[in-house]
């Protein structure tokens, strides 16, 4: 009854990591649509499609990352489903903190809403921290 206790508290804090960014330093950022923002910056047309085209990419890459890690340990219960979604969103980090865009947790008329400014820029570099750190533990205990 405890393995599948930590897969599932290791996904939950992996998700609450995913969302603490953007919880500490964008949630009273205006958002705008993905028109508003394509006619407010035209040179940045590909972020939202990249956005959306790397899932795939990093899901593939962690792969190797599940296959290799011993989950006889009960510490790799937990550390996994969470090292998995801060992964997941490693590569947006990279693409917020480049374009100084986010993408916002919620969203408001049946779109997606970005954020830009220097605050989607700090949320990125705190996704990739986090992101750093528990991989950094994740390795160790591997």
């Amino acid at each position: 009854m405890a393995l599948p206790l930590l897969d599932f508290l290791g996904g939950l804090t992996g998700i609450v990591l995913c969302c603490l960014p953007h919880l500490l330093l964008l949630r009273h950022e205006r958002g705008l649509t993905e028109d508003e923002w394509r006619a407010q910056f035209p040179r940045w047309t590909r972020v939202a499609k990249a956005h959306r085209g790397i899932w795939p990419l990093v899901f593939l890459s962690f792969m190797p990352v599940v296959h290799t890690t011993d989950m006889a340990k009960q510490i790799n219960r937990f550390l996994l489903p969470c090292a998995f979604f801060l992964w997941m969103f490693a590569l947006g980090g990279i693409l917020e903190v480049g374009t100084r865009t986010s993408w916002a947790v919620g969203s408001g008329r049946g779109q997606a809403l970005l954020v830009h400014g220097p605050s989607a820029r700090r949320a990125g570099i705190l996704r990739l921290a986090l992101t750093v750190l528990v991989f950094a533990l994740f390795f160790s205990c591997r």
